[in-house]
């Protein structure tokens, strides 16, 4: 019984095919083929990546400059008003707030920059939107000057009146009734 069994064992065995074990100079060209494969597959996800993320950039920059630009248009409004008051005692008042203006604006200062710096920073790293990037800043640096010389001359304004009123007032007291 035993012998019939190695027999059947030793049909079988020549009936299945031979089989080669690959030696480990064929398994590592094929790792090194499928590493090849892999990388070529990376490449344009990588690429398809940077795309995404220049993107994602750019409408952060717009979203940031647009901020930029809604700020300054709000300030530009109530930097318009002409009022100065009809009192020594109101144009005080008055030029109170507008130093409570400046300061906020003052405060602000360093968002505005950093929107410029981050635009300059997209433009150095040669993002595919520079020329969109560039017309942006230009406008907003326009804009910040245009506020700007705005702020200077209302400043300006406001110390004038100032004195004037002062003037005006004291004269007044110097005056008989």
């Amino acid at each position: 019984m035993i012998a019939e069994e190695i027999d059947g064992l030793e049909l079988i065995c020549e009936d299945l095919p031979e089989v080669e074990v690959d030696s480990g100079e064929v398994v590592s060209a094929q790792r090194d083929d499928i590493k090849t494969r892999f990388a070529a597959l990376q490449e344009p996800l990588e690429k398809k990546k940077k795309k995404v993320d220049e993107k994602e950039n750019l409408r952060e920059f717009n979203k940031m400059a647009g901020d930029e630009e809604q700020y300054l248009k709000e300030k530009q409004i109530a930097l318009d008003n002409n009022n100065l008051g009809q009192t020594l005692m109101e144009a005080e008042m008055l030029l109170s707030k507008h130093q409570a203006f400046v300061g906020d604006l003052e405060k602000h200062t360093p968002t505005f920059e950093a929107t410029m710096a981050y635009g300059k920073e997209l433009q150095d790293a040669d993002h595919y939107g520079s020329n969109i990037i560039e017309a942006r800043l230009n406008q907003l640096k326009a804009s910040g000057t245009t506020f700007c010389r705005s702020l200077r001359r209302e400043t300006k304004t406001w110390k004038r009146t100032i004195s004037l009123k002062n003037s005006i007032s004291s004269v007044r007291k110097q005056s008989p009734t």
